[in-house]
């Protein structure tokens, strides 16, 4: 983690607001899967009263059965784009190798209420650069929807026969997942 060492270009209000929709977005996304009978684990840092920048974590843990199935960052956003902040893209690249489990996107569109994901990496990531708040970014076109997230993570876990998962669910201690 650094202390934010440039100002930025969003007001402290635009800031907070853009928060506002990440909330909004990662209420939807926790009850989706809590309807769905998963257990969710809130992993995410909740750093918007404070002046620093990095320490990049996935918002949620699903669990299931025993055996984490995916770190899940949440996106609200009032049309469909979907993009995620450079250096969090980086750093959740490094969580799937070290974890060993995927790391997904989820984007809810906040008018319509609709959910897209992807995992990362993205299949065609698309660098670009947003001047509005100096970030580089990386984008990408090939989003689904969240029920069939939700369809391969089933099948993930019981496609192997009795109580051995098949596939990429991993069976983690709490520690070693560092949860705080």
């Amino acid at each position: 983690m650094k202390v934010l060492d440039f100002e930025p270009k969003k007001t402290t209000a635009q800031f907070l607001d853009n928060y506002k929709k990440h909330d909004i977005a990662l209420r939807k996304v926790t009850t989706y899967f809590q309807q769905r009978r998963f257990t969710v684990i809130h992993y995410g840092l909740d750093k918007r009263n404070e002046r620093i920048w990095g320490d990049d974590r996935p918002d949620l843990l699903i669990w299931r059965n025993g055996y984490w199935l995916a770190f899940i960052d949440c996106k609200g956003h009032s049309e469909d784009t979907w993009f995620i902040n450079e250096r969090a893209y980086n750093t959740y690249l490094d969580y799937s190798r070290l974890y060993q489990i995927p790391i997904v996107c989820i984007w809810v569109n906040l008018t319509t209420g609709s959910m897209q994901y992807a995992e990362i990496p993205f299949d065609k990531p698309i660098h670009d650069y947003m001047p509005h708040d100096r970030n580089n970014v990386v984008k990408t076109q090939d989003v689904s929807p969240i029920h069939k997230l939700i369809k391969r993570l089933r099948l993930t876990l019981f496609e192997g026969i009795g109580d051995e998962p098949k596939g990429e669910c991993t069976h983690l201690s709490l520690s070693r997942l560092q949860i705080h």
